[in-house]
């Protein structure tokens, strides 16, 4: 980039907020107060969004936080945006602490978007940065879907700087005389990203010139391979769907998902083997919005061993079955008369455990909270038909909204124990609970009314707080159980006080 820098970066920050929101969008913005986030902070000024900006002080680097944080704030009186601060303390970190800093610092962002109601979250990731996770996404053997990196926009993060490297935000900030902050920590190789950027990147440059630029080429061929794969799943799925292909109508019968979620097993036959678990996979989760597991793609290799009748599980209450020469994705609604035996069984230990230490423990059947149902914890439960796309702002900020086809009941309800995890929504990885309690600032006294709401394979699906948090939150889903517009029936928990009409449930009754 040129002497035009500014110029160049403005206008692309301006046309990917065309593209994706349109005019004057509204905006959560991370910004550390080094030179990426402080160059963003003034290019989104520049374009008129409406940004408030959120700043995390680990309180790591002594009076060096504390200058990171003033000038933050300083910067955003004289942008007259608002400023939210959060400290937390980095001696409360275990294990890997740039892993726990950004599961912190997302935490916040996803809570402040929810309260202003946001567009999105926004963050500073550039070139460099698409480069480094390009390189350890290979390292850690992704599959070649994943080689195309970040994306400017998805799920709900906007990256506008994608497409300008660590060297064009350098001459940003010369240009227009932004001030910023160095983090010395960046210097330690310690971390991963540190490590590839300062002990890897000159070695690779002298040997290998121009990696960096054929490394961000595997985003092409990524999307080339896509591209081939999708065209090959409709080809089968238009030749061994009832319908017109992976999007047609599907068949109607009970228990299974619903379009698109029959295949012809003899049209998978003819290809190499190699392919089949890729494309079975990717067939799963256009239709369930399922990621199919590691341990899985071995089985989905070899399908045609099953006879029929037989299951593989998919997991998050999804099944694949083979009928014949059919293969039928399936939701785990009717299970089988031994599924239904080892539940019982399963739920009668549950109770019986769990009673030795608390009276407090309730088992919910499907049947039960169809029509809803009130606990007198105060808790209400529902099930809800969603004819329409899915969208979070058709619910209230006091209820918690779950994937229904997600959850294998009976579900339980019980108050939290030390060890209970869950990986909260959009999340990779998973949490204590406790945790999780304390970041939301539930006291002590009463963590010990906050509740769990439990699968039948035990999945934790959500956190649900001992009273409505100030910001209107009941609680925290589990990401697994998160809703997709694929979702059509939701699983919605809320406070309820007791009228007329109410039916409180009694403990360790199994409904």
């Amino acid at each position: 980039m040129n002497k035009f820098a500014s110029l160049l970066a403005e206008r692309s920050v301006q046309k990917h907020l065309e593209t994706y929101f349109g005019t004057h969008p509204s905006l959560i913005c991370g910004v550390s107060g080094g030179v990426d986030s402080m160059v963003l902070l003034h290019l989104l000024h520049r374009a008129g969004a409406q940004v408030t900006v959120v700043h995390v002080n680990y309180q790591k680097r002594g009076e060096d936080s504390e200058l990171d944080q003033q000038l933050v704030e300083e910067i955003c009186r004289l942008y007259k945006v608002e400023c939210v601060s959060v400290r937390f303390d980095a001696s409360d970190s275990t294990g890997n602490f740039q892993a726990w800093a950004r599961e912190k610092r997302y935490g916040v962002f996803r809570d402040l978007k929810r309260e202003f109601r946001a567009d999105a979250i926004v963050t500073a990731h550039h070139r460099d940065d698409q480069v480094e996770t390009i390189y350890q996404r290979l390292m850690r053997g992704s599959g070649m879907e994943h080689w195309g990196g970040m994306q400017v926009y998805e799920q709900g993060l906007f990256r506008p700087l994608l497409e300008l490297g660590k060297e064009d935000i350098q001459m940003v900030a010369e240009q227009n005389g932004i001030l910023y902050r160095t983090d010395v920590s960046n210097l330690d190789v310690a971390y991963g990203r540190n490590f590839i950027r300062l002990s890897l990147e000159p070695e690779l440059d002298r040997f290998f010139p121009g990696w960096k630029s054929n490394l961000l080429g595997l985003g092409q061929r990524a999307r080339e391979f896509e591209a081939m794969r999708d065209l090959l799943l409709d080809s089968i799925a238009g030749k061994g769907i009832s319908g017109k292909g992976i999007s047609g109508k599907g068949i109607a019968e009970e228990g299974v998902v619903g379009e698109g979620s029959k295949l012809s097993l003899s049209a998978l036959v003819p290809l190499p083997r190699t392919l089949w678990a890729l494309l079975l996979s990717s067939w799963i989760r256009s239709i369930s919005g399922v990621t199919v597991r590691h341990g899985v793609m071995g089985e989905l290799s070899s399908i045609d061993s099953l006879q029929t009748g037989q299951q593989i599980s998919i997991g998050m209450g999804f099944s694949l079955m083979r009928d014949r020469d059919w293969l039928v994705l399936l939701r785990n609604e009717s299970p089988s008369e031994e599924m239904k035996g080892a539940k019982e069984q399963t739920v009668k230990q549950t109770v019986e455990q769990t009673a030795k230490q608390s009276a407090d423990l309730w088992v919910l059947e499907k049947e039960h909270v169809s029509s809803g149902l009130h606990t007198s914890t105060g808790l209400r439960f529902c099930l809800k038909t969603w004819s329409k796309r899915f969208k979070s702002e058709d619910f209230h900020r006091g209820e918690l909204v779950m994937d229904e086809a997600s959850l294998v009941f009976p579900l339980t309800l019980r108050h939290w124990q030390d060890g209970d995890r869950i990986q909260p929504l959009g999340m990779e990885h998973t949490r204590l609970v406790s945790d999780l309690l304390t970041d939301r600032k539930v006291s002590a006294a009463e963590k010990k009314r906050a509740w769990v709401l439990i699968s039948f394979d035990q999945t934790v699906c959500a956190v649900i707080f001992p009273h409505v948090l100030s910001d209107g939150s009941l609680g925290v889903i589990a990401n697994p159980v998160r809703c997709t517009i694929g979702t059509r029936s939701v699983l919605i928990a809320s406070r309820a006080s007791f009228g007329a009409g109410a039916n409180p449930i009694n403990p360790n009754k199994h409904l």
